[in-house]
């Protein structure tokens, strides 16, 4: 007797069962077999540290990149850097914050506050690039905040270079980057 087929209603018999674990041994032999399987752990992982880090950050983005040097030398372009989700009442004059941005490409702004003021019951902040010669044209509303940018990190870095670069066109780069690098040790 053989084990009952759940989705036919019927049972198999041993000799269905070993020709398909058969056909399954073969199929995984298959080096797109493989990287397909490779390439959904990969996302997989990825997707998890995202949301990890979404809960341990506090934040809707915990990462983000620096696409430009307009925070140089405390930033640089490619530089990865982390955000901490803070209630916009935290801020002080002096920290770092990533905010939304249209008239960015990446759709965000990292940029240092240099001033704080309330307008119509909510708090905008004055920022400004630490390359820049004149703050930003816009001041940001507090619903615009998405945190702070964590550091130093390291060697008075706030950000891990070049890091960021993989982030810039598709976060399923590091998935990616993540099956080359597994599949050439693979194979060695």
């Amino acid at each position: 007797m053989g084990a009952k087929n759940p989705f036919a209603g019927e049972k198999t018999s041993p000799k269905t069962c070993s020709a398909m674990r058969s056909k399954a041994r073969r199929l995984l032999q298959n080096p797109l077999a493989q990287l397909a399987i490779l390439l959904v752990i990969a996302y997989s992982a990825s997707q998890g540290l995202w949301w990890a880090l979404q809960a341990a950050m506090g934040s809707e983005y915990p990462w983000g990149y620096v696409p430009s040097q307009s925070m140089y030398p405390t930033l640089q372009a490619g530089d990865l850097v982390l955000i901490q989700g803070v209630d916009p009442r935290e801020l002080r004059v002096g920290d770092i914050i990533v905010y939304k941005s249209s008239l960015s490409p990446s759709g965000f702004v990292s940029h240092r506050v240099i001033e704080i003021r309330e307008e119509n019951g909510k708090l905008v902040f004055v920022t400004k690039g630490d390359n820049n010669p004149e703050p930003d044209p816009y001041p940001v509303s507090q619903d615009d905040v998405v945190g702070r940018v964590v550091g130093p990190l390291f060697d008075n870095r706030y950000g891990i270079p070049l890091v960021g670069y993989l982030f810039q066109y598709n976060a399923i780069l590091i998935p990616v980057i993540i099956v080359l690098v597994a599949i050439f040790l693979w194979k060695e």
